[in-house]
This record gives structure tokens, C-alpha cells and sequence, in this order.
């Protein structure tokens, strides 16, 4: 269930071996639940944004970037999925995010950046959707354009409201009102119009332009030329005049006479000009610029273009050009050095903004500034680099938000390099206020890019200031690497709803850790219901272990938590290092949200103790990183499952068969099989990379020897087995199309997969295959006899419970499991996402009994009147609808996870309209309405489990 939109930034750029600039897409994404004004105040929520000079001149870098590298839609060369990392942030920020002051307006909802981002070449209906699409013209940053889109025709705002079918019209004023009041605030701005999307997705909209009859006359053209022109021409006769002046004036080293001009209106401005125009940038000229500038704003000096040396910008240092700065941009200074920016930084304690965009800069300057010298940014309050405009770089970490995601058991992580007290205050704040209304661990802030979205923006100084006007200079990192091996500070939040604040300490020492899956990101799953399970070391199972787990780099071994501070110890111990603290009102506005929290009877935030803490860490371990076990003692190995493809994942890979996997004997590959336990992105997206390496380490030992390429194995799957919804996530058959024949062993058949049966044992490793559909129609568990335990792939999680496509399946799944008893049988459970289970058979039975609970409580609900239709209770329901349900079940939670809740009772229903329990009459999504087909007598879940 869900109600589907998809949003998309088009752009004209130059295509590859062409001329003329054309519209093409450059960000997609993809929303689970967008429908009705939500698609309206995002898009708006974007617009606002793109009024920020900064965020206009950061998507201009992006797109000059992508002139004649490309071609057109579905063109070869074919553009990257993401190539625009930083304007795609923001759309998803705008789409899924909103931190308002005011709780009535927060939103927060999605699945993060990296599983809602769609390839940018894909079409503008190819994923899948029910509430239309949004798109958003962002040729021009100054001024963009939007429209929604329906059947192919581009809409305005009112034109989308009225044709949703959510839409309702009179019997709801409150709703009818708020609808208006949405569009309305986007009257005034431009539309785009048929021929943009037809430019952008030609065999798409191409037929219908032919069609509709052109009407250029609609469209709004520049008027009043004449005395703009004249304007015009009287400025560039003054800046003929002035050029000559100028340059007069440096070639004879006396620029007095300019210096006494500049405080005539403009003059200042088109000095700044001519000077530019210098490079390399002449010496006689430093005294003239920092007039210049003096005579300009002095606190926010934009030297972007300029071509300083490091020697000359001390000079304008020295001059005094820059006593009151706080903003300085030096982006394309083809002369700036790491150093330059380290002594502008030394000398310049007023600085509080810093642009770097395309200079010799580079990533490794700005990192070793970064772990370096920590203190020259403790007053910064922001830096834009390249190295800080994608979530996907690994960057030294002075503080990381990281938070659990029950629902698929790993933790959501968002990093910083450096931070003031007043930033993190504001951050802080932002991220409590957000979630006041629900669980820290609930299915829509855990999945959600909530962390990354509050720490990529900068501290609002007004106190007019709200979150729809902030700046956003960087996108906060989704790596955790820095901070759990020791670096910088760590605000955590455990699936407990505890907190603390503390630094890992992480000894010299490094012995063997205790063994458990390594996983990764995962797709979305529903709200877990907190199930505890042991934990166990593999030597505690009496046997040697038949599988190398847990392969983390030394660094990560042995680290730990000596201390854990509340917000109060928090915030002094950074006044303690010397940083300025916090305004007063803004560290008041923090503890009342955070007194607001704690008085909460349900998860109301208390402090991690420090036994709590080490446990979280150690959750991070398990379940933070990478998805992949290997199976067997010796080379060759049996790899189940790659990850997604990131690549600190591969570096990590390759430790583990450098270090506790290497092979025993080196003339015989480091694996032989790899078996993919289902089709989603997080278990297959790494299949390439792992590919590469294992014919890498290969070459390496036996450079001579033919290489022998391991196996492919996976339970067949038809792309019409793979739910609509999940289509444009559906990245498989496409990952092995481009797979090189020389990297894997295809079937006799050809096929690059061989296909797994159910009940197959795979030799000589005695692994059994079990097909247990449900989660997707190919997932599998495998039976590890040596172990007496089941890898359950993510069927079954270490914590929390899984998201399921169809519960019939299931069930039925579960209770394979359940009883399954080949020889011993089996006592563990070896999760996909999560810990090892010590006592498998009691937590399937729990997921078993869970399911049929709240199915008996569905039912229950079914044999009651339905509740009144009306807002004053005058009108009665005629039937149940899936929401009124849903409101029913969860009266007693926040409303905010009504929503996620719905998508698990829609499956139940579908289930029992399947065993022909319920029967569904009318209505679509969540207004779907139900009946009972005849009324049952209650049945206890253990009485209808025995029945499966």
C-alpha cells in the first residue's frame, strides 16, 4: 500500500558533441507516501531554498559540470544515476523533511537519501505511481520552475489538487481550506510548460506536444526593454571608461585617484569587475582591492574569480581588508593552497563562512586540515567544498549523530568534521522538535534522512530565522567509519529511546571479536515490534565455527566507551576546550523540547548508561556496516550475499581475505560461490565490486594460472514476480547484463545465475536450500548442518521484524522454518540484518504469534459498527475502510505512525480477503472498504497457527 509520487529536476545543458543546450533530467526520486497538499509543500519547500545565493551558486558548479559530457535521454554517453549529489539532497530534503518550529507543519518521512534516489536517466513514468509526478526546472537557479504532472499533462497547483481523488471538496472545510492555502503559496511562481517535458523525456510526451495545439502567446516574455537597454548601455560606457582607468592606474603603481572615486554609487562594484579581470592578479593592485572591499560590505567579501596568491591574500589581511569579515568566498582561485586557507582561518577569528568550490583544494587537504588542526574551526559555522557536498564521502568526524532503524536492524548515521556549540545546539533542536511526536525508532524518523538533514544545515543567527529559510552549505556524511574508530563525538539514541553523548576510545590492542553478520543499508520495513534476543560468541557454541564473520578492520577491535554525558555535561565540556558556547535562548529552547520528551509516559528518553552505551556501539558493529558471511574454515570460500556496493564495504572485503580469511592455499581461489538470498539492492548491489576483487586478489597471487571465476546461485525470479511498487529498485538484471563473462562461471544453460531449488543441498559444503517467499518471492534460507543453524537472510531479523510483500507467504514461510528438522535440525539463527539469535525456534514462533494477533484484532475491529462519518457523530460509516481500521488499532499512538502502520494492516487484510475471511467492495489504498464475509468465532492466534 502506499500512495506513490515521483519527483525529477530538469535542466538545459549542452549534450556530448553538441551545441545547443536541451532539456534533460538530472535527479529522480522516488516518495512511498506523497499524495493530496504533501507534493505541493515540497515543492515549495525547494523553491524557498533555491532563494539562497550560496545553494544557487552550488547547483551552478553541478550543472557546468555536466555540459558536453552527456547525451540526451537514454543517449549514450549515458549520464551518471546521481550526478548532481548536492541539488538531489535537496529535493529529497525538501520532499521528506520539514523541521518547523511549529509542530502542526513538521513532516518527516521516507527512507533516506540513498534508497529514494532513482537513476536520472530513467522515465518520468517508468517507477512506479499513483499520485503523479513533480518536476522542477532548475536551468536557472535564480528563477526555477515547477509543475505536477498527471496522464502526461503538466499542472499547476490547483489543477493537481483538483483532479487527486484524496482531494475533498466541502464535507471537510478545515482540509479544503489548508488545501488552498497550499497552492496559493505557490501562485506567482513559473510553470513548465509541454515542451520542457517533451525535450526532457522525448518518447514520452513528444506525441502529445504534437497534438496539443502551440500557444506561444500564454507565455510570459521580459518587457520594458527600452529602458533597460538604455541602462544597460550607459553602464557599459562607464565601465569602457573605468577599465582603461584602472588599469592605467596599476601599470603606474599610483591607484590613489580610483581609491577617491569609490564612493560614488556603483563605482566600488565596477572596480570589482575590472579587477577581476587581472590574472594572475597584479601586485600593484592589493592596496586598490582592499579599498575596494572596504568600501563594499566588509563582513561578507565574495572574491570568487579572483587569482590571489597566498602572499596577497595576507596582504589584503594586513591592509585591513578583512578585520570584520565573516563570510569569504574564494572559489575558482586556481592559486589557493591548503595553507593559504589554514592562515586565513589562524588570522581570521570573525570568519564564520567559508566557500571553496573549484580550487586546487583538494579532498585530502581539506580531510588533513580536518584531523590536523580541529581548533581553527571552532568558530566556523560553515564550509562549502566539494569534499562536503555528498553524503557518500568519508570524512573525519567531530560529531555523528547515529540512531537505530529497528525496523531493519542498522542504524542511521550523519557526520560532521567540525561543529560550534551554537550549530549543534540548533541541530539538536531541530532534531527533537521533529520527533516529538514520535518514536526515535519508528518507521518514519529511523528510515528517514532526519540526521543528515538537520546537520547539513547551517546555524540560523536571527531569531526571525525559520527552518524553511535556512542555508544548507554541506550535506552531512552517511558514514559512521570515523567516529565509532575514535574520532570526534557521537550522540547516540538506542532502540530503547536512551541517549548519550560520549567519544569511543579504541587501545592499540586488537584480539578476535565475537562473530556475527556484517551488514549494510537495507530497504524500508515496517515498525519493529522490539522483540530481545540473546547473544552469543561462536566458541560458545561448543564447535568450531564454520564461517568467518564479523571481518572489521584492527581499528575497530576493542574499542570502547569510557563515559557518556548528558545535554548539560555535554555543552560544558565544550565551553571547557575553549569553543564559545551557545546564545542563552537558544540552549533554553533545547531543554524545553527535551523536558517536553522526558515527560512522556511512553519512551520518554532517559540517559544511557554506560553499560547501554558499549552495547550500542557494539550494535553498530553488527549492524552498521556490510551485509556478506563467509561460509567454510578454508579457501574457497562460499560468500553469501554482497551488500550494496558501497565502497568502504570492498575495503573492508579486502582486510578480511588479506587478514582472517587469507587462503590456505593460495593456488585455489579465494571463493567459489556466491549465493544471493534475494533480489533487493542491499544484498546483490555489491556483486560487481566483490567481482573485481576476487580476480584482484587472484592476479595478485598466481599471475600466470587461469582464473577460475566462482558461481552465481539465486532462486529463479521473473521480473513479473517483483511487486510493482519495487520496480525502479529492482537494479538485478541489470547489474548482470554489464557483468564481464571473465568474472563469474555461468550455468550450462549460459545464464549468468544458477538457479537454486528448494530443499537442494549445495556440495561439499552440506549448505540446504529453503525457498521461503514472503519477504520477496525468492528469498531463501539456508540450513548450516555444522552450525545447527539457519541463515534466514531477512525473513527473520536479529531484532525488530521484517517487511513482507505478501503475509500468506509468509506465514507459511515461518512455519517451514519453524519446523523444519533436517539430521539435528537447528537451535541458532544467523539474521541478515542484526545478531545471532541463540534461540531461533522461540523468535519465529514470536513473529508467527504476532502476526496472528494483530490479525485477531483486525478481525475484532470488523465485527463492530464502523465509527461516525461526520465530525460531530450525526452520520454513520456503512462500512470499515483500511484507515478507519488503522485509527481504531492505533488510537492510543501518535499519529504519526498511522501512516507506516497502515501498509502492515493492508497485507493483513489482503490476506484474509485471500482466505476468503473479508471480502473488499469499493474505494482504493487506504479508503478501501471491507466487510466480513461471514462472522467467525474468535479464534486465539495459537488455534489459527496450527491450521498453517
Amino acid at each position: 500500500m502506499g500512495e506513490r509520487h515521483q519527483a525529477f529536476l530538469v535542466v538545459k545543458i549542452v549534450p556530448h558533441e553538441g551545441t545547443k543546450a536541451k532539456y534533460r533530467c538530472i535527479a529522480a526520486m522516488h516518495h512511498q507516501s506523497c499524495y493530496g497538499r504533501l507534493p505541493l509543500r515540497a515543492v515549495r519547500r525547494f523553491l524557498t531554498l533555491m532563494k539562497k545565493p550560496l545553494h544557487q551558486k552550488i547547483i551552478r558548479e553541478e550543472l557546468r559540470a555536466l555540459d558536453n559530457h552527456y547525451g540526451g535521454w537514454r543517449q549514450t554517453p549515458k549520464i551518471p544515476g546521481n550526478p548532481c549529489p548536492y541539488s538531489s539532497f535537496l529535493l529529497s530534503v525538501s520532499f521528506n523533511i520539514d523541521c518547523s518550529e511549529d509542530i502542526e507543519d513538521a513532516y518527516v518521512s521516507g527512507l533516506g537519501i540513498r534508497p529514494t534516489m532513482l537513476h536520472a536517466d530513467m522515465g518520468s513514468f517508468q517507477g512506479d505511481n499513483n499520485t503523479g509526478i513533480s518536476v522542477i526546472d532548475v536551468t536557472n537557479p535564480e528563477d526555477p520552475a515547477y509543475c505536477f504532472v498527471r496522464s502526461y499533462s503538466p499542472l499547476s497547483a490547483n489543477e493537481y489538487l483538483c483532479v487527486d481523488s484524496s482531494l475533498s471538496k466541502g464535507e471537510h472545510n478545515e482540509r479544503y481550506t489548508a488545501d488552498i492555502a497550499v497552492a496559493g503559496s505557490l501562485e506567482g511562481e513559473r510553470l513548465i510548460g509541454l515542451e520542457v517535458l517533451a525535450e526532457a523525456w522525448p518518447g514520452e510526451y513528444q506525441r502529445r506536444l504534437a497534438m496539443q495545439k502551440k500557444d506561444d502567446d500564454n507565455r510570459d516574455q521580459a518587457t520594458g526593454g527600452d529602458d533597460l537597454a538604455t541602462s544597460t548601455l550607459i553602464s557599459r560606457l562607464s565601465d569602457l571608461t573605468l577599465k582603461p582607468a584602472v588599469d592605467h592606474a596599476i601599470t603606474s603603481g599610483d591607484t590613489k585617484d580610483i581609491e577617491q572615486l569609490l564612493w560614488l554609487p556603483g563605482k566600488a562594484e565596477a572596480t570589482l569587475a575590472v579587477l577581476k579581470q587581472h590574472s594572475p592578479f597584479p601586485d600593484g593592485a592589493i592596496t586598490l582591492l582592499a579599498q575596494v572591499l572596504k568600501q563594499l560590505d566588509s563582513t561578507h567579501v565574495d572574491l570568487s574569480g579572483f587569482s590571489l596568491s597566498g602572499e596577497q591574500l595576507g596582504s589584503l589581511q594586513i591592509l585591513g581588508a578583512f578585520d570584520n569579515l565573516e563570510a569569504l568566498d574564494l572559489s575558482h582561485n586556481q592559486l589557493l593552497t591548503v595553507n593559504s586557507v589554514r592562515t586565513i582561518l589562524e588570522s581570521t577569528p570573525t570568519l564564520r563562512h567559508l566557500v571553496l568550490l573549484h580550487s586546487p583544494v583538494s579532498d585530502n587537504d581539506l580531510s588533513s586540515l580536518f584531523r590536523d588542526f580541529p581548533k581553527l574551526f571552532y568558530n566556523l559555522h560553515s564550509l562549502t567544498h566539494p569534499l562536503l557536498l555528498t553524503s557518500k564521502s568519508h570524512i573525519p568526524n567531530a560529531f555523528a549523530i547515529i540512531v537505530p532503524n529497528a525496523s531493519n536492524c542498522q542504524l542511521s548515521v550523519a557526520s560532521v568534521p567540525f561543529f560550534t556549540p551554537t550549530f549543534l545546539v540548533q541541530a539538536l533542536t531541530d532534531y527533537l522538535r521533529t520527533c516529538r511526536g514520535s518514536l526515535f525508532f519508528s518507521y518514519e524518523v529511523a528510515n528517514s534522512m532526519l540526521p543528515n538533514a538537520v546537520l547539513s544545515s547551517a546555524s540560523r543567527m536571527e531569531p526571525s530565522q525559520t527552518w524553511s529559510t535556512r542555508l544548507v552549505p554541506m550535506v552531512a556524511s552517511r558514514s559512521g567509519e570515523s567516529a565509532v574508530s575514535g574520532e570526534g563525538w557521537i550522540f547516540g539514541v538506542n532502540s530503547e529511546s536512551a541517549y548519550g553523548f560520549f567519544q569511543v576510545q579504541a587501545p592499540g590492542a586488537a584480539t578476535a571479536v565475537e562473530e556475527s553478520p556484517l551488514d549494510t543499508t537495507s530497504t524500508s520495513s515496517e515498525t519493529a515490534t522490539g522483540t530481545e534476543q540473546q547473544q552469543e560468541p561462536a566458541q560458545a557454541r561448543g564447535r568450531a565455527p564454520s564461517r568467518f564473520s564479523a571481518m572489521l578492520p584492527e581499528r575497530h577491535k576493542l574499542t570502547r566507551i569510557d563515559k557518556v554525558l548528558d545535554f548539560s555535561e555535554f555543552l560544558t565540556h565544550l565551553t571547557s576546550e575553549g569553543r564559545t558556547p551557545a546564545p542563552e535562548p537558544a540552549v533554553e529552547t533545547l531543554f524545553a523540547v527535551l523536558a517536553e520528551l522526558q515527560a512522556r509516559d511512553w519512551y520518554n528518553f532517559p540517559l544511557m548508561d554506560l553499560e547501554k552505551a558499549n552495547a550500542f556501539l557494539d550494535e553498530y558493529h553488527h549492524t552498521g556496516m556490510f551485509h556478506t558471511t563467509f561460509y567454510k574454515c578454508a579457501n574457497p570460500y562460499t560468500l553469501i550475499d554482497t551488500a550494496e556496493g558501497r565502497a568502504d564495504y570492498i575495503s573492508v572485503l579486502e582486510a578480511a581475505f588479506r587478514e582472517e580469511a587469507k587462503p590456505v592455499n593460495p593456488n585455489v581461489p579465494d571463493v567459489s560461490d556466491i549465493i544471493i538470498s534475494h533480489w533487493h539492492s542491499d544484498h546483490v548491489g555489491g556483486l560487481p565490486s566483490v567481482l573485481d576483487l576476487l580476480r584482484k586478489l587472484w592476479i595478485e597471487r598466481n599471475p600466470t594460472l587461469p582464473y577460475q571465476p566462482p558461481r552465481l546461485h539465486k532462486f529463479p525470479t521473473s521480473p513479473g514476480d517483483v511487486q510493482k511498487a519495487h520496480e525502479s529498485h529492482y537494479t538485478l538484471p541489470s547489474i548482470l547484463t554489464n557483468l564481464s563473462t571473465s568474472l563469474y562461471t555461468p550455468a550450462s544453460s549460459g545464464n549468468p545465475l544458477h538457479d537454486l531449488r528448494d530443499s537442494q543441498v549445495l556440495l561439499p559444503t552440506g549448505l540446504r536450500v529453503l525457498h521461503t517467499p514472503g519477504h520477496t518471492t525468492d528469498s531463501i534460507a539456508l540450513h548450516i548442518p555444522q552450525d545447527k543453524a539457519l541463515y534466514t537472510a531477512d525473513t527473520v531479523l536479529g531484532q525488530g521484524t521484517s517487511v513482507f510483500e505478501d503475509l500468506s507467504s509468509y506465514l507459511v514461510s515461518l512455519k517451514k522454518m519453524l519446523d523444519f528438522n533436517d539430521g539435528e535440525g537447528y537451535t541458532s539463527l544467523y539474521p541478515g540484518h542484526g545478531p545471532v539469535v541463540v534461540k531461533g525456534k522461540e523468535l519465529i514462533s514470536g513473529y508467527i504469534h504476532h502476526r496472528l494477533e494483530r490479525e485477531a484484532q483486525i478481525l475484532k475491529v470488523l465485527r463492530t459498527p464502523p465509527p461516525p462519518a461526520g465530525p460531530d457523530g450525526s452520520s454513520a460509516n456503512t462500512y470499515w475502510t483500511t484507515w478507519t481500521i488503522v485509527t481504531t488499532l492505533y488510537a492510543a499512538y501518535p499519529e504519526s505512525l498511522w501512516l507506516p502502520a497502515a501498509h502492515g494492516v493492508d497485507l493483513h487484510l489482503k490476506k484474509l480477503e485471500k482466505d476468503g475471511v473479508v471480502r473488499r467492495l469499493s474505494g482504493e489504498l487506504q479508503h478501501t472498504n471491507w466487510e466480513l464475509v461471514d462472522v467467525l468465532p474468535s479464534a486465539t492466534p495459537v488455534d489459527r497457527s496450527s491450521s498453517l
